[in-house]
Formats: C-alpha cells, structure tokens, sequence
C-alpha cells in the first residue's frame, strides 16, 4: 500500500487479515480512533531507519549527511527528540533558528505519518520534520518540503534529484539500498502485528499463537 490510511481501510475491510507497522506509528494510529482493529503482543521485527539521499544534490552527499547524524547522536539530540516525539508525545516543535543562507536543502516527507511527519494547526512538524531542520542548519541552507502521501512519488523524487534528501521514517532495505543512496541509521525500530477484530485471527491476542500459520 502506497500510504498508511490505505492500509487500514484495506485492514478493515477484510482485504487482508494483518497490517505489519512501526510500533510507534501504529499506536498513534490507533489512539485516533481506527475502529475494529487491535495490536498482538510481541515483536514482529527490528529495522533500522535513514535518511535518503539524492547523488544529483549539491548542498548534500552520503558523507555530510553522516556527519550530521553522527553529530546529533553523540550530542544526544536524537535521543532528546526520540524521547519528546516517540515516548513521551509532546509534539511540540521546539524553536530551530535557520540559517538566512541562499542554500536550500529540498526535503521529501510524507506528511500523514503521526508522530514522524504531519499536520498539527496547519503546521508541518514531528520527529523526520525536526531532523530535516537540524540537518538543513548544520548544512547552513534553508529548508524546503515537498509533502507527498505516496511512498513510490517520494522515492522517485529524491531519486530524481528533485529534492536533495527522502526523511520520511524510511527503513532500510535491501531494495532501498539498491535504489538510492542512505545514510548510515539514525534510529531502530521495532514492528508490531495489527490485526482485525472480525478476521479469522480474532482469537489470537499474541504471536506465539500465530506459530505454523499461514496468514
């Protein structure tokens, strides 16, 4: 599915009996409301997630995006943010001066992926539109968003070379790793099971009962 709500609808509608998500996607899916699905105790799987990078960019290449990671990671930014966008929920921007430079660094994001990228008031903000701003400042550019709900538009457009940099909660993959160039992880994460209330696994609560089955 090419985004997160098409996937639930499909979820619902009992088109297809599970939904493998981002633990902390998911639950803040489901906190708004999502009718007639639950999550199943356990872990699914653990991803590691980067930042997509242009090779047509000249304000951004794999290694100064790697810089900058390394830099909020050992200075702790990162964990700062997850703490105040994945555990605690704050979802509060916090002020970022940038630069007045004739740089700018174009960034692809989904805009419909609550905590990581959304709307709030009007307001683009959560966890990858705060990164995108940190990393813009380090590069001293100004910062541009082109906002698509389509994961396949948002990968071309940085393949492309229309925007400079894909942060989007992007897991790596050995496709991905094929299609474009990404910087090393910024964060793991861990996937849950989302299933439907009504689906043949209605009675399953965990994954250990899904062990030998088909679904």
């Amino acid at each position: 599915y090419q985004d997160v709500a098409g996937a639930y609808r499909a979820l619902q509608q009992g088109k297809i009996d599970a939904l493998l998500q981002d633990q902390t996607t998911g639950r803040a899916e489901i906190s708004r409301g999502v009718d007639g699905v639950k999550i199943l105790d356990g872990d699914v799987s653990q991803s590691s997630i980067a930042v997509g990078i242009s090779d047509y960019s000249t304000i951004a290449n794999e290694n100064s995006i790697n810089s900058c990671i390394n830099e909020l990671t050992n200075d702790g930014t990162i964990a700062d943010m997850e703490s105040r966008w994945l555990d605690i929920g704050n979802y509060q921007m916090p002020s970022i001066d940038m630069p007045t430079s004739s740089k700018v660094l174009k960034v692809a994001t989904s805009g419909t992926v609550e905590p990581f990228s959304f709307y709030k008031n009007g307001e683009l903000t959560g966890f990858d539109v705060e990164l995108a701003k940190r990393i813009a400042k380090k590069l001293n550019a100004q910062i541009e968003f082109e906002v698509n709900i389509n994961y396949v538009s948002l990968i071309a457009s940085t393949t492309s070379g229309k925007t400079d940099l894909l942060i989007a909660n992007l897991y790596v993959t050995d496709e991905r790793q094929q299609e474009m160039t990404l910087s090393i992880p910024y964060r793991t994460t861990r996937g849950m099971l989302i299933v439907r209330d009504y689906s043949k696994l209605k009675g399953y609560t965990s994954l250990e009962q899904l062990a030998n089955k088909t679904i």
